[in-house]
């Protein structure tokens, strides 16, 4: 596709922005994730605790957001999970992981309600506790899926800065390169962090090619805009007037800003999609149409089963590491 149908699409996609009032669900977004930030990060260190050390993870994750938002923000998170953690002993232990996990999820429902409207996805009542319960298991299974990418996105990082580390006194001549090559790696894993989002989550068929254009578009942008919006923030006094409420007010933002960006990167993708060419009719007929992901009817096989077997092995494996 040539640089001037991308820049074409570049406008479409801030026109369709503008008219689906993402501002808004970016709104909704922000709102979500303050709360569900503690049982994210409790999550993420859950179940990649049963790989590596807790500890560790949550430091790393924590100095990511240090050098992203700022030191208060960090300490602010920190505490955040430390008091949810508080007074966990025996069955409170999974039972307050559980929480943390339904907690999680409703922001996976919130994000995955704005990609819907991205793809004009037709409203459709949830009705019935089993349709309930079944949304809610969707959400956490991707929830666990995102959660795994991110982590992936971490180790891989962390993996390129340890082989620097190792090569640096015998091949110190590749240091240039490994150094170039750690940005590249963390904003390719990001990509295919924001592709599979955009691929899975909406309530309709999104292609690997329209889903990977907006990972593209939605990693570059969040990549810049989150060195900007942490410069920002840590020059700008966004939060000097209000006081004791600064830290709040400063994660909001960020977070806020973050939203847009992806959802834009949706946006993005979401054209691209419609201007690609539809597949002729001799394309059809021999059947190399990509498959449609089937409407959601209520008679598809509902994933609580497997949801409840990977959380119940989970939950075992937490408990027998801790003991």
């Amino acid at each position: 596709m040539s640089e001037i149908n991308l820049l074409a699409i570049g406008k479409l996609a801030a026109k369709k922005f503008l008219d689906d009032k993402v501002p808004r669900l970016g709104a909704a977004l922000a709102y979500y994730t303050v709360f569900a930030l503690a049982p994210l990060v409790i999550v993420a260190v859950g179940v990649a605790g049963l790989v590596v050390s807790e500890e560790a993870l949550q430091g790393e994750i924590v100095a990511q957001i240090d050098q992203t938002v700022g030191e208060d923000a960090a300490v602010f998170i920190q505490d955040m999970v430390a008091n949810s953690q508080k007074g966990g002993a025996g069955w409170g232990v999974v039972i307050g992981f559980a929480l943390a996990l339904v907690g999680a999820s409703a922001l996976v429902i919130q994000l995955k309600g704005a990609l819907n409207v991205v793809w004009d996805v037709p409203v459709q009542a949830t009705k019935g506790l089993a349709n309930a319960l079944r949304a809610r298991g969707t959400a956490l299974v991707a929830l666990l899926g995102i959660g795994a990418l991110l982590i992936a996105v971490q180790f891989g990082t962390a993996w390129v800065s340890g082989l620097d580390n190792v090569l640096s006194d015998d091949l110190g001549f590749l240091d240039p390169l490994l150094q170039l090559l750690t940005p590249v790696i963390t904003l390719g894993l990001t990509a295919l962090v924001f592709a599979a989002m955009f691929r899975f989550l909406p309530d309709t068929a999104v292609g690997w090619r329209e889903a990977g254009a907006g990972g593209i578009v939605a990693a570059a942008a969040y990549t810049i805009g989150s060195w900007a919006l942490g410069f920002y923030i840590g020059n700008g006094g966004v939060g000097s007037t209000f006081g004791a409420s600064a830290t709040l007010v400063v994660l909001l933002v960020f977070i806020y800003y973050s939203a847009q960006i992806v959802l834009f990167g949706a946006e993005f993708a979401r054209v691209y999609g419609q201007a690609r060419p539809a597949p002729s009719a001799a394309t059809v007929t021999a059947g190399e149409t990509q498959p449609s992901r089937p409407e959601p009817d209520g008679t598809h096989r509902s994933p609580l089963p497997a949801v409840g077997a990977f959380l119940a092995g989970l939950v075992i494996g937490w408990w027998r590491q801790r003991d």
